[in-house]
């Protein structure tokens, strides 16, 4: 959600700024949208989880209980 706020928010203002809104080259959307593809990129958290475990393990083992 933070994400999905922060792009609204630079859409928002870009509209704002000019009537008119520059896109980038068709060449950089292809890539871009093929790098959000499923099976392009590792899956998300797959390694973030693990080290924010480890993480929380350090600071308050606690929490498991």
């Amino acid at each position: 959600m933070y994400r999905l706020e922060r792009a609204c928010r630079a859409q928002l203002l870009a509209q704002s700024a000019n009537d008119e809104i520059l896109l980038p080259a068709a060449a950089v959307i292809e890539k871009t949208a093929h790098l959000y593809k499923p099976g392009t990129r590792r899956q998300m958290g797959l390694l973030e989880w693990p080290a924010m475990r480890r993480l929380a393990d350090r600071i308050d083992p606690s929490y498991k209980t």
